[in-house]
């Protein structure tokens, strides 16, 4: 139930300290950073001093993924309950309560608001909230409003804002100064989370190579030094492949922009349909690809460079047919386009990734000796 006026107590707060607590609030929130969760904790606590809560939750919702980022500060003697909501079950009620309050809401009785909590979420929500206790519990919305320029657009949910407050006898009650306080802070937090959220995508549109959807080189060394690094430190196996488009034959004609064009799509097709969502993948070069394969061996890799090689034929036919239905006047590579492939893996061939990107270079030069169309390895060579 939306809260009112007359359910509020108006002491002890007055306007001068709420005023100064939401300065205080703001000023902290002012260079936080959405993308690293330490602000965001260094935050929430500071909201619940601030307010002498019991406790104070944020529910942010994730990017893309669904999940709900929980951060808590809870006053000492209180349980946390931030751990019951990370399993999926828990994340699933997280995704539900962060879609019913439409307004502040005032939860005074968490057996009547729970009849407003679906079903099959209802007995684990009671369970929460017996952890959370008596005390009276605030949700406030972090809503997205649309601006001038989106007035046909509804708002957006970007998160929850949940305070308690401290104890159910003697201690700070919260007026409506307080409340709208809160409010507030909630529409600067709203708008800060979708400034970071831009600046993320911004930050991926940076990071990604226009051609080919994939990372370009600099996201890429970044991704891909960080699953070396990962995989060292949990002393697991991952490979690397350094894929490279053979030019054309001596004495056949240079490939046009158009052809270079099919080339590349016929590639990252091959290379996206046969890797995992776990891999990453990078466009390195102009005609130059790496590709990290996390928990993959040597002789795995070998077998997916294969598969990767002997599928570019059916994949540049598949680009002609293409541009033949879209009525293109690209004149098809008439030659047959094949990759070169070195494979590392760590680690047998190095432990750091300048270490595997070395001898990744040796290889397809090795190979661009032999003629191309090769897959080497420091374990075995494929023709």
């Amino acid at each position: 139930m939306n809260y009112r006026t007359d359910e509020i107590d108006f002491s002890p707060f007055n306007a001068d300290e709420v005023l100064k607590a939401l300065c205080s609030v703001l000023r902290s929130s002012k260079h936080l950073s959405f993308g690293y969760a330490g602000d965001i904790q260094s935050l929430i606590d500071r909201i619940g001093r601030v307010f002498y809560a019991g406790r104070a939750m944020f529910f942010l919702a994730g990017k893309d993924d669904g999940k709900v980022e929980i951060f808590e500060y809870v006053k000492s003697g209180k349980q946390a309950v931030a751990p019951e909501l990370t399993s999926l079950f828990g994340q699933k009620l997280s995704r539900h309560l962060m879609t019913l309050p439409q307004d502040v809401t005032l939860v005074e009785d968490a057996n009547k608001f729970a009849e407003e909590v679906d079903d099959e979420y209802r007995e684990m929500f009671l369970k929460v909230m017996t952890a959370v206790g008596k005390e009276r519990v605030y949700l406030i919305p972090l809503k997205l409003r649309p601006s001038l320029s989106e007035a046909d657009k509804d708002e957006r949910l970007a998160g929850l804002l949940l305070l308690q407050e401290a104890d159910t006898s003697n201690s700070v009650k919260w007026n409506k100064l307080v409340v709208d306080t809160l409010v507030t802070i909630s529409d600067h937090l709203a708008k800060l989370f979708e400034v970071e959220t831009l600046r993320g995508r911004l930050e991926a549109h940076e990071s990604e190579d226009p051609t080919t959807g994939f990372l370009n080189r600099r996201g890429g060394v970044v991704a891909i030094t960080e699953e070396v690094e990962r995989a060292r430190y949990f002393k697991d196996k991952i490979s690397l492949l350094l894929i490279h488009v053979d030019g054309p034959k001596k004495g056949e004609p240079a490939r046009s922009v158009g052809q270079e064009k099919s080339v590349l799509s016929a590639v990252s097709s091959v290379v996206s349909t046969m890797t995992r969502p776990v891999d990453v993948i990078c466009r390195y070069g102009h005609e130059e690809f790496i590709v990290a394969l996390p928990r993959m061996d040597g002789a795995e890799a070998v077998k997916m460079a294969q598969v990767i090689r002997s599928s570019m034929g059916i994949a540049m036919l598949n680009e002609h047919a293409a541009a033949q239905s879209q009525a293109m006047t690209i004149e098809p590579v008439k030659s047959p386009c094949s990759l070169s492939i070195g494979v590392a893996t760590m680690p047998d061939d190095g432990t750091v990734f300048d270490e595997l990107l070395s001898i990744l270079n040796e290889l397809v030069a090795e190979a661009k000796d032999m003629g191309g169309n090769q897959i080497k390895s420091r374990a075995r060579s494929n023709n």
